[in-house]
């Protein structure tokens, strides 16, 4: 009985490494809403069409992972790019807490960045994409100037266990199902597929010098 026990013990443990030592690709929609402050909507009614032809990928595994777009595939960036913040897909290292980006500045250059949301993580749930959700509030400070804040609303899937989720939002124990910035911009979960393996995560590769925090500033005020 011990023998048998050791043994399902290990083949387990086969399993468990052979799985999560694979790459996982989530799906998420981008929407606008109309402007929080003035109401307008001309501006999500420019956007709101390319948003719905663009589809954001996020590639994860047990250690990182990588935010994109169907555009960026295929070679293609436009305004829903901008939106989305995919125009430079952005990698995300869970043991160091950070991103890495692309900037085209006079030449292009690689950044890291910590993450710089402060998650404060409530008590409400909801049913979202069929899963059970829970309700984080996040809040960045402007790099450029630390009287402005941003604030988000996410809701997170403890039971898909990765801290990840769309673009810059992420830290959290769970994946990011869904999502509003600052009351207008809203990130939705469609889909995952498990074990996809589209994607080799460790084949993605920054090339470009390593910018400063001060020259990344500097690029941001220019």
């Amino acid at each position: 009985m011990i023998i048998m026990k050791q043994l399902l013990f290990f083949i387990l443990s086969l399993f468990y490494t052979s799985s999560f030592s694979q790459t996982h690709k989530a799906v998420y929609s981008v929407k606008m809403e109309a402007n929080p402050i003035t109401g307008d909507t001309s501006f999500g009614d420019e956007v709101n069409p390319l948003l719905e032809n663009n589809e954001f990928y996020l590639y994860f595994d047990k250690e990182q992972s990588y935010y994109t777009s169907e555009n960026v595939e295929n070679n293609i960036k436009d305004m829903s790019d901008a939106i989305g913040m995919s125009r430079y897909p952005i990698k995300y290292s869970f043991q160091q807490n950070s991103f890495q980006r692309d900037v085209e500045w006079d030449k292009t250059y690689s950044y890291i960045s910590e993450n710089e949301y402060d998650w404060t993580i409530t008590e409400e749930t909801k049913e979202i994409a069929g899963y059970t959700c829970i309700k984080a509030n996040g809040v960045q400070t402007d790099i450029t100037d630390i009287s402005k804040k941003y604030h988000v609303e996410a809701w997170f899937a403890p039971e898909v266990a990765y801290p990840v989720g769309p673009a810059y939002y992420a830290g959290l124990p769970g994946m990011i199902v869904y999502l509003v910035y600052e009351n207008f911009i809203i990130y939705k979960l469609e889909s995952i597929k498990f074990n996809d393996n589209s994607l080799d995560i460790n084949s993605i590769e920054y090339k470009g010098e390593q910018m400063t925090k001060e020259q990344y500033i500097e690029y941001l005020k220019r």
